[in-house]
């Protein structure tokens, strides 16, 4: 299990600058870490780089934006490497990976349980036989499975990523019913209940 966070999307300048700030400090002569790559010499250079780079891209000039974007990634895969070393010397250890100043990742927990789908709403549109169907997101699910049948014919199934689906070439004035099922990492959830709408 993975418990050094190593997880940077979304993170500004500024607070790259400070995770690796904290790093260095904590990880500098530090007897836990003898041997870090990249060397702590080197990470303090990149991210001295960085805040020039930072300060410097203030005026939006071309060069300097571009330099920044490039001392960005040097920090932040310096950062990650770090990450790895910290993680491998520590053997598990929480203590050990704090006290190199990464944050924990935090555990990921199954979900046991799928709920049904619920608020299921349907809308016709003013194209012939074009239904919209949308439902409230079950927390967990992956994809949901979705059962359409017609009064006078066969069951239809369909899957979709999205709690949303449009239906196209419906028969106008034909009633239909819709069942959908959560799919998630524990299997599927139980069915909603049957609901019926008429096609436009």
């Amino acid at each position: 299990m993975r418990l050094v966070k190593t997880d940077l999307r979304g993170i500004s300048a500024d607070d790259l600058l400070v995770r690796a700030r904290v790093v260095k400090d904590r990880m500098s002569n530090n007897p836990l870490f003898p041997l870090p790559a990249p060397s702590m010499a080197e990470f303090g250079m990149a991210i001295d780089e960085l805040n020039d780079a930072n300060v410097a891209a203030l005026d939006r000039g071309r060069m300097a934006v571009h330099k920044k974007r490039t001392s960005y990634k040097e920090v932040a895969t310096m950062l990650k490497r770090l990450a790895g070393y910290v993680a491998s010397v520590s053997g598990g250890d929480i203590d050990i990976v704090m006290s190199g100043g990464f944050e924990l990742r935090k555990r990921s927990t199954r979900i046991a349980e799928l709920s049904s789908p619920q608020h299921i709403l349907f809308r016709n549109t003013a194209v012939h036989g074009q239904t919209k169907l949308r439902w409230k997101p079950v927390h967990g699910a992956r994809m949901y499975n979705i059962r359409i049948k017609p009064v006078s014919g066969a069951v239809v199934q369909l899957t979709t990523s999205s709690s949303r689906h449009t239906f196209n070439g419906l028969i106008t004035g034909e009633w239909y019913s819709i069942e959908i099922e959560a799919v998630g990492a524990s299997g599927k959830g139980p069915k909603s209940g049957m609901t019926m709408f008429m096609a436009a």
